[in-house]
């Protein structure tokens, strides 16, 4: 281990979980980069979970990668202030004994220190900086036969060509690659919790990773399969399909399910005081609309004056159902009446201890809250790089018709490390509920892959209620998806593998369920003319994603064999009716029908018995994978 890493986990010591991990990813990841030493920009991807410690492995790549001989570091945030400003105190705190670390407005300073130490620049993704930087450093000199290591944090977000389907290119995108050409060879490392765009990405952008290392979060998060597994979690709560319609009405009613989150913080925030804890959050993200985050506001601040003036008997049964409720999740509660006593004491108007703010594009708000018992109302503020320690409460019911992965999954600010999984409790409409945990089964299914398949054979696995990432940042003609529930078979059969697949499956007859893993061989030796309409690669990496996937019965499949057919070429899919009828019962599982023609020249064929494959995945999913 080099002395810029040691120094590094150092700082870790009151954390050895957390160093074992990152000195793992650092020893993980530097070796893939010098494999890739020849290139001139190759991109790598370093993926963890939502708030699950990310920013602690890049310190350590970066750590290592001096020990390795690296002195130029650009570390990219998002385009918000005070997020590259978090990034850049953060920095300075754990680098700056081993590294001049850099603000935005510190190229004067850079000049005078040059190269003595290792240098991390903490810029956000934002052209004007960008490009002031690039020309700095190519003016300055110090790149001259120097590589340049660049961190690009939420790599997904603003990184990407958003015209790339105008066949143009966005500034962002345009002043990255300008900063990626600054040296001979650049490397360039993505940091995301949701990589589904970059996945997508061509060859030629730029952006699709070579490699991935993914790194598992520590002990004690709570993340996607705390929240969102089967069956329901206690700390889910359903709230009905329109309440942001009763929300937006002019008069004071305040929907039931929001009535029931305030309760549910309101006895969380007793019961974390009473414990000496002087900080707990809930979120509250109703809609995109400036508007609606306004009138919830309004709702939350009305209800607490109706709970103020209401009958003590009245206010202390609502307290009651709640802690009733929490009990369930955390039977060492404290007591009811101490409960109902802290309550009171936390909405008194003379001592008022919960703050309501609004956060969004028009809305000052405060940079930080990590002390106080606060209620944050916003829209797509409440997403990337946004930290709310004790996140305790969440009221989520914004909907679309078609939610974005990446986008959606971002808004999960209530996974971390510093909840009490008793008091979590989460209000949502049953269809984001569906939503959220066909995410979680598409993230699970899409590690599993990561931990096992090469890159280039990795498909994200969706329902068609949701969209992997937005329609802008990929090439659309670059796009392969492969629809559930409909048959594919290939025009260019060929009978070269007769032979192997004759021994194969010998011992198969009419209809049989099957391990997944088998028709995963069989389509592995069935050899076309051409894969251009049906490539066996392209359906073995959708199988091995179904596999991946937490669906029921995910490992089984159907196989269905025929033999001795004489059927003309060029019939369309060659199926009986009654084999087509019995491919589209089967619904929940691959179906994989092998036809043993004889082949006659008469019939259009080459005199040769071949067989030809008809394959059909699980209804209700679509594959997704960049074909270039």
């Amino acid at each position: 281990m080099g002395t810029y890493l040691s120094n590094y986990l150092s700082k870790l010591n009151d954390k050895p979980g957390l160093a074992a991990a990152v000195q793992n990813t650092a020893d993980a990841v530097i070796p893939k980069l010098q494999g890739f030493a020849k290139q001139e920009s190759p991109a790598g991807l370093l993926l963890g979970h939502v708030q699950s410690g990310k920013t602690s492995h890049v310190f350590g790549v970066i750590t290592a990668a001096a020990d390795a001989g690296y002195k130029i570091f650009i570390l990219l945030t998002s385009g918000i202030s005070a997020l590259q400003q978090q990034t850049f105190v953060r920095a300075l705190g754990v680098l700056s004994d081993d590294f001049t670390v850099c603000d935005e407005k510190d190229s004067i300073r850079l000049q005078v220190e040059r190269l003595r130490k290792p240098v991390v620049i903490v810029l956000k993704k934002n052209a004007r900086v960008l490009n002031k930087w690039r020309n700095y450093l190519r003016s300055s000199g110090l790149c001259q036969g120097q590589p340049v290591f660049i961190i690009d944090d939420e790599a997904d977000a603003a990184s990407l060509n958003t015209q790339v389907n105008q066949k143009q290119q966005s500034t962002i995108n345009k002043s990255l690659n300008n900063i990626r050409a600054l040296a001979a060879h650049t490397i360039y490392l993505q940091l995301t919790a949701t990589p589904q765009s970059l996945f997508l990405q061509t060859m030629d952008s730029g952006f699709k990773p070579l490699f991935v290392h993914y790194f598992t979060p520590g002990s004690g998060y709570l993340g996607g399969d705390f929240f969102y597994s089967e069956p329901r979690p206690l700390c889910i709560k359903i709230v009905d399909e329109n309440e942001l319609s009763a929300i937006r009405e002019t008069d004071s009613h305040i929907p039931e399910g929001l009535q029931q989150a305030f309760m549910a913080f309101l006895v969380s925030a007793a019961d974390l005081a009473l414990s000496g804890k002087n900080v707990c959050n809930f979120m509250i993200h109703p809609s995109v609309k400036i508007a609606d985050h306004g009138a919830t506001a309004d709702k939350i601040a009305g209800f607490m004056n109706l709970l103020l003036k209401a009958d003590e008997s009245e206010l202390r049964e609502g307290i009651k159902k709640a802690w009733e409720d929490l009990h369930n999740t955390k039977p060492d509660i404290k007591p009811l009446d101490e409960i109902c006593c802290k309550a009171l004491e936390l909405l008194d108007e003379n001592n008022q201890q919960i703050n309501i703010s609004v956060m969004n594009s028009t809305s000052v708000c405060q940079s930080s809250y990590d002390t106080g018992f606060n209620i944050v109302v916003g829209g797509n503020t409440l997403g990337r790089g946004i930290t709310f320690p004790a996140l305790q409460t969440i009221y989520y019911c914004r909907k679309t018709k078609m939610p974005q992965a990446d986008t959606y999954w971002q808004h999960c600010r209530m996974f971390g490390y510093d909840r009490d999984r008793g008091l979590m409790r989460i209000f949502l409409p049953q269809s984001m509920l569906k939503a959220f945990t066909d995410m979680n089964q598409a993230n699970t299914a899409m590690i599993k892959q990561i931990q096992k398949l090469p890159i280039d054979q990795i498909r994200l696995i969706y329902p068609p209620t949701v969209k992997p990432t937005r329609d802008c940042v990929i090439d659309k003609q670059s796009v392969d998806i492969i629809a559930g529930g409909v048959n594919y078979f290939p025009n260019d059969p060929s009978a070269e593998g007769t032979t192997v697949l004759d021994n194969m499956l010998a011992s198969y007859s009419d209809e049989t369920e099957v391990n997944v893993d088998l028709l995963i061989q069989i389509i592995q030796n069935i050899t076309l003319g051409s894969d251009e309409d049906w490539s066996p690669k392209a359906f073995v990496s959708c199988l091995e994603a179904w596999k991946a996937s937490k669906e029921p019965g995910c490992t089984l499949a159907k196989l269905i064999i025929r033999r001795d057919r004489n059927i003309s070429k060029g019939t369309g899919t060659l199926l009986s009716p009654e084999d087509r009828r019995k491919s589209l019962e089967e619904t929940a599982k691959p179906v994989l029908i092998m036809y043993r023609l004889n082949g006659q020249q008469d019939l259009g064929w080459e005199g040769e018995a071949l067989w030809v494959p008809n394959i059909k995945m699980p209804e209700g999913k679509f594959f997704y994978k960049s074909d270039k």
